[in-house]
């Protein structure tokens, strides 16, 4: 019973068969080559098993994430059709505006350059959009004007000088007074000074 109480080391040195006992031996439980295959065998299936398990749930992983991003790159790209459709539809109303700036301009232009000469029109161009037409008039209106020979306004400006006999109460009356106070009846006050 002494034996069976004290623990040996399994490092110590017992006799010359490597540090076991014949009762150690015995004691341990001894396989058979086929236990020892199916025992192998089954670890082996229990590895394969839990690798394919994790090759699998690795696989899912994969799947999901490629799922989730395709999903992101799909909202993105609807996103990103919706701001080209809405950019479109602002183009097309900025183009139209431009257009009727455009056409305005040029009637404009047109109704100013209506009274010049015939040579100063020559000099305009034919095939241009209303800003290079005004760049032309703003360079060939001095020479218009001297050819005409009077300021050439833009429409809805004042004329010229008035016609002779066409003044206004007050300037007649103005015109009056100073011819009195040149022949010598400047010395008292008229009425209304």
């Amino acid at each position: 019973m002494a034996d069976e109480n004290t623990t040996q080391d399994p490092n110590a040195n017992t006799g010359g068969n490597g540090g076991t006992t014949a009762t150690d031996q015995d004691q341990a439980r001894r396989f058979t080559q086929a236990e020892l295959d199916a025992h192998i065998e089954a670890r082996l299936k229990r590895e394969r098993e839990a690798a394919a398990a994790k090759t699998a749930k690795d696989k899912e992983t994969a799947e999901a994430e490629r799922k989730r991003q395709q999903g992101e790159f799909e909202s993105l790209a609807t996103t990103a059709q919706a701001r080209v459709k809405e950019l479109e539809a602002f183009q097309t109303q900025q183009e139209s505006t431009v257009d009727a700036y455009d056409k305005a301009l040029t009637k404009r232009i047109k109704a100013e350059t209506a009274g010049w000469l015939e040579e100063a029109k020559a000099a305009l161009p034919k095939d241009a959009d209303a800003l290079e037409l005004a760049e032309a008039v703003e360079r060939i209106r001095p020479l218009a004007e001297k050819l005409v020979g009077a300021t050439t306004r833009p429409q809805g400006s004042v004329a010229g000088p008035r016609p002779v006999g066409n003044e206004s109460r007050e300037e007649k009356g103005n015109r009056e007074r100073a011819a009195l106070r040149a022949r010598g009846f400047g010395s008292r006050p008229l009425r209304g000074e």
